[in-house]
């Protein structure tokens, strides 16, 4: 990319009749054989700030992972392969009141990963860094804690009030 006179040219390339279409911040651009973008076209625009990203983005995933919850609602017998019971109704719906626990005490919901077991239970669980949380979610309303990090191992049987604490405790 080479900047001039307040005009930056893209480098690219094009075949016959067909455009490139560059994403560069949050502006896509249409570029050509020689592509030049007027930066003074994006003055007027009033950026998004960083929340309003922080915000598309966790309601993105927030959506993405409610939507993997309810597929595992949807499993039938032997959906792993072994003859897995399916997942409790019961179980996806404490596992979607976790997932909206989650977003609503602001956790980064990025890095989450949401899992059907054979257990009839839905596993949450993240990594950063040295820490390491995995919450289970049985179709009775309680909830298995597991953590490995710095100095802790350990598992227990908590409330979703407590599960809530403790990630806010890690990833908070």
């Amino acid at each position: 990319m080479v900047t001039t006179e307040n005009r930056t040219q893209i480098s690219t390339y094009s075949t016959p009749n067909v455009s490139t279409v560059v994403v560069l911040g949050l502006a896509a651009i249409t570029a050509s054989a020689s592509p030049v973008v007027s930066l003074d076209h994006f003055a007027s625009v009033t950026p998004p700030t960083m929340l309003d990203l922080f915000e598309y983005q966790m309601n993105r995933k927030f959506v993405v992972l409610q939507e993997k919850i309810n597929q595992f609602g949807l499993l039938k017998r032997d959906w792993n392969g072994y003859d897995a019971a399916p997942i409790p109704s019961a179980a996806v719906d404490d596992a979607q009141l976790f997932l909206q626990s989650l977003r609503n005490s602001n956790i980064d919901l990025n890095g989450w990963e949401v899992f059907p077991t054979a257990r009839e239970t839905i596993q949450f669980e993240k990594t950063v860094g040295e820490n390491y949380i995995e919450i289970e979610v049985y179709s009775n309303g309680s909830f298995a804690y597991y953590s490995e990090g710095r100095e802790n191992l350990e598992i227990e049987s908590i409330s979703i009030k407590e599960a809530m604490e403790k990630i806010s405790g890690v990833f908070g």
